[in-house]
């Protein structure tokens, strides 16, 4: 996977929102996913002006969030 301080990030906000059963928790990790996937893209396009094809090579073989699946 290419994001996973990412993706742990999100799963420690999934666990705060269920531990706490908490609304605020749970709209706090929305805005996380929405967050972190916008920095994702942002920091993908850099990488690709810097790295150019070899990256974009890198960027098919590897899944964003989980692997196999997305």
């Amino acid at each position: 996977m290419r994001n996973p301080m990412y993706l742990g990030h999100l799963i420690f906000m999934l666990g705060l929102a269920i531990t706490f059963c908490s609304v605020p928790a749970v709209l706090l990790l929305v805005f996380h996913v929405f967050w972190c996937q916008r920095r994702v893209l942002e920091d993908e396009a850099y990488l690709q002006g810097v790295f150019g094809e070899a990256y974009r090579g890198y960027l098919g073989r590897v899944k964003h969030w989980i692997p196999v699946l997305i």
